[in-house]
């Protein structure tokens, strides 16, 4: 799902402490294991002709068995566009994105789905 990676840091500012948020453009994909983030990295390469690459650098990851539970917005279709507001919290803490056509009706379902496969796998390697 394409979206926005969003993250909140403190910066110091005239010795004050600032909550800022940043905005990563991306995608969140789905795998039998993870949820990767991807953003675009664009390279260039010449002096006189250049010309640039374009590849997907995975960023972020999620551990499929360390998804506590999945929180955010609701949508219909007349927001069907619009980004919306997913929170993914694990054993490392809260993750937010901004998704794009990502309702939580049909996000959340999708990845505990993939969570309880994972789960039942990690069991099977157990026994």
């Amino acid at each position: 799902m394409l979206g926005l990676r969003v993250i909140s840091e403190s910066a110091t500012i005239n010795r004050q402490t600032v909550a800022r948020k940043i905005d990563y453009d991306g995608i969140l994909l789905l795998t039998n294991r993870r949820l990767l983030w991807l953003e675009t990295n664009v390279s260039t390469r010449g002096i006189i002709f250049t010309a640039s690459e374009t590849s997907w650098l995975v960023k972020h990851e999620i551990r499929l068995d360390g998804i506590k539970s999945i929180t955010g917005s609701s949508g219909d279709s007349r927001t069907w566009e619009s980004p919306t507001e997913t929170h993914i919290i694990d054993d490392k803490g809260v993750h937010h994105f901004n998704l794009e056509h990502g309702f939580l009706e049909v996000f959340k379902p999708t990845v505990e789905l993939a969570v309880a496969l994972r789960q039942d796998e990690v069991e099977g390697e157990k026994s």
